[in-house]
């Protein structure tokens, strides 16, 4: 995910729009894929508050899910940006209904706090 970031980034710095969207769309399909759009969601039907079929395992301490977090809300927010300057439409789409893709990720913090965080056994019940 993040070298699509850093791939879409570039494109788009570049003036290759095409390209720079193609990889913001691979971005936002690993992030989807991944569920880093629910971490911490209390709408997961899991009681570890991840998604109840996780493509990657539990973060193993406090400053790897805050890179987790950080992660979702730069591709959705790479996402947002560029289709506004591209007058084009998002790849994660908003509604007024309930969606699978709706993002229920807590706004990031700075990396510092997660990193002061210390937790034995951190995703343990």
């Amino acid at each position: 995910m993040q070298a699509e970031v850093l791939l879409s980034t570039y494109f788009f710095a570049q003036g290759r729009f095409l390209e720079g969207k193609y990889h913001v769309a691979n971005a936002v399909s690993t992030a989807l894929s991944a569920g880093f759009h629910k971490l911490r969601s209390a709408n997961t039907g899991s009681s570890n508050a991840h998604p109840a079929n996780p493509a990657l395992p539990a973060p193993r301490d406090a400053t790897e899910e805050g890179e987790r977090i950080v992660a979702a809300w730069t591709v959705f927010n790479l996402d947002k940006a560029w289709a506004v300057a591209l007058d084009s439409n998002p790849n994660f789409v908003h509604s007024n209904r309930p969606s699978a893709s709706d993002i229920d990720t807590p706004w990031p913090l700075e990396m510092e706090d997660y990193e002061q965080v210390f937790r034995p056994h951190f995703w343990e019940p």
